[in-house]
């Protein structure tokens, strides 16, 4: 698997609504290394938070 493929793949699985520990144990050992992996999941927003903070008022 490919970095952009992993990346896909991480936004997909995370907007529907897998916990990020799962993300990470389905696609670690598809040759990504889990380093990389690590970063794309902390790098995803998570979509419940950013519906949350969308309905912040200033």
């Amino acid at each position: 698997m490919k970095t952009k493929e992993a990346k896909a793949k991480v936004k997909d699985l995370l907007s529907s609504g897998v916990p990020r520990s799962e993300v990470i144990a389905q696609l670690s050992g598809q040759g990504v290394k889990d380093r990389l992996l690590a970063r794309l999941i902390a790098s995803t927003a998570d979509p419940y938070l950013c519906d949350i903070h969308d309905r912040k008022f200033l």
